[in-house]
């Protein structure tokens, strides 16, 4: 019975902590669009990337699957998407802002910038490590 959930489980545990890496550094400034920066932010958002990294890889090394492991980054980083829009998006759905077509637009644009390039080349990369690492261990 565990290996029937085993890839489910952990696409979801893969998605909500990717969402919840995402959505701290979100909330911290640091990956929301911007065109300056300094040297500390720089930095707290390679760690973001790192921890995003560590994810995956623990992930991969879990499945240790080939093709089980990539349809599972795909469904976890989709699902990753999903949950980050919609806590970005719960302000306005709960009425608590007058106009929330104004939240929903930049949580679109917010999450699609947190999630695009970078992340997903970032992940995709952990991914192969921890199915280099799964078949070394195996």
């Amino acid at each position: 019975m565990w290996q029937t959930l085993k890839p489910p489980l952990i696409i979801l545990g893969w998605a909500a902590s990717d969402a919840a890496v995402v959505l701290a550094a979100i909330f911290h400034g640091l990956l929301l669009p911007q065109y300056h920066g300094t040297l500390d932010t720089y930095s707290t958002t390679i760690a973001a990337y790192l921890g995003l990294l560590g994810i995956a890889v623990l992930a991969a090394l879990v499945i240790g699957d080939f093709a089980t492991t990539i349809v599972s980054f795909f469904a976890s980083y989709l699902l990753a998407m999903a949950m980050t829009y919609l806590v970005l998006v719960l302000p306005g759905y709960t009425g608590a802002l007058p106009s929330p077509e104004v939240i929903i637009s930049a949580a679109v644009v917010f999450t699609f910038d947190a999630f695009f390039p970078i992340p997903l080349l970032i992940e995709f990369v952990g991914s192969l490590v921890g199915l280099g690492l799964s078949e070394r261990l195996m």
